[in-house]
């Protein structure tokens, strides 16, 4: 099963070793082979992104840590927001006498009509 929602910090790659170089960790597996994995994990997130538009939200990362946590969070609520909206409307579309799968397709149609 997929997730219904991925959050994507896109950012420089460069920027992001630098970052993950700064906090002095003691795990550092994927920074140490360099930029070029940085730049092909990068591209891998954001091929799935692509493909799966409907449940990736993407962020700046190349801004301010605490700026980009800030719209990671609003995206977060937001997505929560419209969930909650969305199951309250099948509930109500299926007059209380829908199964939980009926409700989860009506999400997805949902989903993917956005």
């Amino acid at each position: 099963r997929e997730p219904d929602l991925t959050i994507l910090i896109d950012m420089d790659p460069a920027t992001g070793l630098a970052r993950a170089k700064g906090r002095n960790g003691h795990e550092e597996r994927f920074e140490d082979f360099g930029e070029g994995l940085q730049a092909a994990m990068r591209a891998g997130f954001l091929a799935l992104a692509a493909e799966f538009p409907a449940r990736f939200r993407t962020v700046d990362g190349d801004r301010p840590a605490e700026t980009g946590m800030a719209e990671a969070w609003r995206q977060l609520s937001e997505d929560s927001a419209r969930r909650r909206a969305l199951t309250r409307a099948a509930a109500a579309a299926c007059d209380g006498r829908g199964s939980e799968r009926t409700v989860r397709k009506l999400l997805e149609r949902q989903a993917l009509a956005r």
